[in-house]
């Protein structure tokens, strides 16, 4: 009678979430063979960004028109446990782009007689009050390697610039933000 000896060998990858890459531990187990590996890989990017909507709720042409109507968003970027980028940069596309006539920051709404302007509330990207370039590659002047927080003003105004009158009804929009880690 010929008996028959099964040799296998078991090959164990898993992956952790932190720690460093160690040497291969060997152990042996009836006749089985096993290696374990541990491997911890980093990539230089940053988590999921957020931003802050904005509401204004219900308010009256007097007030968009007097311009004491403002709201402020915060864009943060959490780049803690990776990679420090190097470089960031930021591009913003409205979903309703508004011709300006060379005037820097404004988007459109569904309400054809009210948009948005959009300008820095601080110096990480532009210049404080300045309006935000739409469609256009922007980089964050200095980023840091743990959390970056860029924040910008939205300003209810009445289009085109420099009309005096607003349409009732809803003026909903939105900005698409593309951020690009290099």
């Amino acid at each position: 009678m010929l008996k028959h000896v099964l040799l296998y060998g078991l090959l164990i990858f898993s992956a952790s979430s932190y720690g460093e890459a160690t040497s291969p531990t060997f152990s042996v187990t009836g006749g089985d063979v096993q290696s374990q590996f541990s491997l911890n890989v980093t990539i230089a990017t940053c988590l999921p960004a957020t931003v802050d909507n904005v509401t204004f709720g219900s308010v009256d042409a007097k007030t968009i028109l007097s311009g004491e109507v403002e709201g402020e968003s915060t864009l943060s970027l959490d780049c803690s446990g990776t990679i420090k980028p190097q470089r960031v940069s930021l591009k913003f596309e409205p979903a309703n782009p508004h011709l300006t006539m060379g005037s820097t920051g404004y988007i459109a709404s569904k309400n054809t007689s009210l948009g948005y302007l959009m300008t820095w509330a601080d110096n990480k990207v532009g210049t404080i009050g300045s309006g935000i370039p739409m469609n256009q590659e922007l980089w964050v002047d200095k980023p840091e390697a743990t959390l970056m927080k860029m924040k910008f003003k939205i300003k209810p105004v009445a289009l085109p610039i420099g009309s005096q009158s607003v349409t009732l009804g809803n003026a909903n929009t939105h900005v698409i933000i593309k951020i690009k880690y290099i």
